[in-house]
């Protein structure tokens, strides 16, 4: 089959971020792969969400929207894109990011050449974001590597690799095989609360559990914007407090026995962050 003829879903879970909704979906239309469909899922917004979305339907029929009846929180809300796509690949965007115009037709040719002879979960672009001044300088070669002291993740998503790598996670901007998602019962909707930090890795490790594949795909750029407001945040003092109790129950589900002293040393590492933090060391 060839590449134009793959036809793709884009997830777009949002909250809150009404103004940068048109400038994200932009960079969609303005994509150099034309066959999609886009799908924004709006976490029940406050704001005027639903007026510009509804403005991005009317622009082009390619893009639907869908809005949650109350608040459900990152995980539900990336789930109910799933059921709603006609594709086999979800390629999720967040309401931060912009693609360059030939992400997607480079993530579907990775996908499309891996799954030939590999059992593929997820392929990862690569992403840019504002504090990456120099994208080519990085430490070493690899692209996530997990502490054994802490179980936090030291990621180099900027990396500008020769070629695909696999890697054991990722972040959530990845195009990912429903059938993976089908099989390990798609985003934890219970677990993770908050800011919901941590709910993509876990998704990522257990599709590992079931014998599938992650890639990364360093010719296919995105941006991130880091936006601080709307999305998944909330104050300083409620991130810090769901990020603490996320890598705990992450700990416990994925590291057992080893997280009756990865999770002291995590804790020591958090207050000392907290405490270099508090007076600027």
């Amino acid at each position: 089959m060839e590449i134009s003829d793959i036809k793709i879903t884009i997830g777009l879970p949002t909250y809150n971020r009404s103004n940068l909704l048109p400038c994200c979906v932009k960079s969609v239309l303005d994509q150099t792969h034309s066959n999609w469909e886009l799908i924004i899922s709006d976490d029940n917004s406050t704001d005027d969400t639903p007026k510009v979305a509804q403005e991005l339907v009317n622009r082009d029929p390619r893009i639907r929207y869908f809005r949650q009846a109350s608040r459900v929180l990152q995980p539900k809300n990336r789930n109910t894109i799933f059921p709603l796509s006609n594709c086999d690949l979800i390629f999720f965007l967040e309401d931060d990011v912009i693609l360059e115009k030939d992400c997607l037709a480079k993530l579907i040719c990775a996908y499309n050449d891996l799954a030939a002879s590999r059992k593929v979960a997820a392929i990862m672009p690569r992403m840019i974001t504002e504090n990456d001044a120099d994208s080519t300088k990085s430490k070493g070669k690899e692209v996530v590597v997990f502490s054994k002291w802490t179980g936090l993740d030291k990621p180099q998503y900027h990396i500008d690799l020769e070629g695909r790598v696999r890697i054991p996670s990722g972040h959530a901007c990845s195009l990912i095989a429903k059938q993976a998602w089908s099989q390990v019962g798609g985003y934890d909707e219970t677990r993770y609360k908050g800011t919901c930090f941590r709910e993509e890795t876990d998704f990522y490790l257990r599709t590992g559990q079931k014998g599938y594949e992650i890639y990364f795909e360093p010719k296919a750029i995105i941006y991130h914007l880091k936006y601080r407001s709307g999305g998944c945040h909330s104050s300083p003092l409620k991130d810090d407090y769901y990020y603490a109790r996320n890598q705990v129950l992450f700990l416990l589900r994925f590291h057992k026995l080893r997280s009756t002293y990865m999770i002291p040393i995590f804790v020591l590492y958090l207050g000392v962050r907290l405490i270099g933090r508090r007076f600027r060391l």
